[in-house]
């Protein structure tokens, strides 16, 4: 079915250093281009180019043809391209709390401490030997009382018992995705991860970089050669400075 209107059958050829479609811009500042491209000349998915510190960056009319219509075009990421610092947004789980614990069995230890029970049911808690799940209820039990776990035997010495303790926190807002920035890094080993949240009200003025801001909120993570999670902590600083930052 053709399109409606004028179609060509080659492309534009244009003298000047400059965008086809006037209303792209470049404007000085998104009130300048409100002011410029009237609400009959507006759509959806209409993008114009906004000067920032000697850069243009693009603004697009997402969800309408309003004022406030016009937001910031930001192009997601593939989470398997993401290195060191990234403007993706995500969004966090209200009220779901996961804890994670790991011992090294020694033979003679059937009852091993774990944190962040929140039931005495076993099925809150997922537990693994050397990566092998074990079934809650027939392997072992909960003593909700005492914050431990019972085995129904003594799991072998330098086995590696992960604990999961899963459960529910009172219940909270929603964190809003846009309130926040998000970060990932790798160890050059692949063995230690770091991630970051940076809530937008922290980050520093402009022209500075958000991993200048010293109010990140970073967690990392060790893994062993075989990919087991060995300990987490979480400390705040730069992240810049996350591999110096005192873990806790």
């Amino acid at each position: 079915m053709p399109l409606s209107g004028i179609e060509l059958s080659a492309g534009i050829v244009v003298g000047g250093n400059k965008p086809v479609d006037a209303k792209f811009g470049p404007y000085a500042s998104t009130a300048a281009a409100l002011a410029d491209i009237g609400s009959t000349l507006r759509y959806k998915g209409l993008t114009v180019g906004i000067e920032n510190a000697g850069q243009v960056v693009e603004y697009w009319f997402r969800n309408g043809v309003a004022n406030a219509d016009l937001v910031e075009k930001i192009t997601p990421l593939e989470a398997t391209n993401i290195i060191g610092l990234s403007d993706f947004i995500v969004a966090a789980a209200p009220g779901l709390s996961i804890t994670t614990t790991t011992h090294i069995a020694d033979g003679l230890t059937d009852t091993y401490s774990v944190n962040g029970l929140a039931s005495a049911d076993p099925s809150h808690v997922l537990v693994s030997l050397n990566g092998v799940t074990q079934n809650p209820g027939t392997d072992y039990m909960v003593n909700f009382a005492t914050g431990k776990i019972i085995f129904d035997g003594y799991p072998s010495a330098n086995q590696q018992i992960v604990f999961t303790a899963l459960g529910l926190r009172s219940v909270q807002r929603p964190l809003d995705p846009t309130l926040y920035l998000y970060a990932f890094a790798q160890s050059v080993n692949g063995l230690t991860t770091y991630s970051g949240r940076l809530l937008n009200a922290n980050r520093p003025a402009a022209p500075a970089l958000p991993e200048t801001a010293t109010t990140w909120t970073i967690r990392r993570t060790t893994l062993n050669a075989a990919g087991r999670v060995l300990s987490t902590a979480s400390a705040i600083g730069s992240w810049a400075n996350r591999e110096s930052l005192s873990f806790q």
